[in-house]
């Protein structure tokens, strides 16, 4: 949408942070594509460099995706760690099994996402 709005009259090509993208996917565009082009020619219009951050895009935009934080690769992938886990009654070699990653691998997971390997809940 960026690439079209330049093509079409916009004052530069539009560059995104990482960041920025996570929370435009994780966005659920209620207006569909007419809200995508218009928050685009915002953008352009409030951008002194062309490269929008996170903090550039509208509050609830923000909002939404710490909401939705499964909805990152991060995020998915904790949600599924978690519900391996659940799902062998918490034995971590079962929950391994059944994400087909190691034993090793899934408590290196655990400590990254800063997770209790004698999580009880």
């Amino acid at each position: 949408m960026a690439e079209r709005h330049a093509r079409t009259g916009g004052n530069r090509s539009l560059r995104f942070t990482a960041a920025a993208l996570a929370t435009l996917e994780a966005y659920h565009w209620p207006g569909n594509l007419l809200e995508m082009s218009n928050l685009v020619a915002t953008l352009d219009a409030l951008s002194h460099s062309g490269l929008i951050d996170d903090k550039d895009l509208p509050a609830e935009m923000r909002r939404q995706s710490a909401e939705r934080e499964d909805f990152t690769l991060r995020g998915s992938e904790k949600a599924d760690i978690l519900e391996a886990i659940d799902r062998s009654g918490g034995n971590l070699t079962e929950a391994a099994r059944r994400l087909g990653i190691a034993r090793s691998t899934l408590y290196l997971k655990l400590d990254s996402y800063g997770i209790d390997r004698r999580r009880k809940d």
